[in-house]
């Protein structure tokens, strides 16, 4: 049975509803689908997102620190400005992501995208 909580928050991101500034760290979303999810200025502190559909949402400006995001479909989403710190992302997608731009990465663990990137044309 899953945590009402939980229930309660995935009927929110279902609506479009506003989680800007929403503290959501330690929150167990593996396997759940939060496609085209608006996360944009959350705090969601180790955060289990594995093996969820998080594809076309929007993580921009998020704490995402010690999150897991092994197994994740993560193809088009934001993590502009994000803090990925200590992040995991384990993911053959990982070239799909549409924004990715934030500080060095330190103590996180990217695993390559089995995948190559399309060639840029000369």
């Amino acid at each position: 049975m899953k945590d009402k909580k939980l229930e309660k928050l995935l009927k929110l991101i279902a609506q479009g509803s506003d989680l800007n500034e929403a503290d959501l760290s330690g929150m167990d979303f593996s396997g759940e689908n939060l496609r085209g999810a608006d996360f944009s200025g959350a705090r969601l502190v180790g955060c289990d997102f594995r093996n969820a559909n998080c594809s076309c949402a929007n993580f921009e400006s998020c704490d995402l620190t010690g999150s897991n995001f092994e197994g994740a479909d993560v193809r088009y989403a934001n993590f502009n400005e994000a803090k990925i710190g200590s992040t995991i992302f384990e993911n053959k997608d990982l070239f799909k992501i549409t924004k990715i731009h934030q500080e060095p990465l330190e103590g996180g663990k990217v695993a390559k995208s089995k995948k190559k990137p399309a060639k840029q044309p000369t």
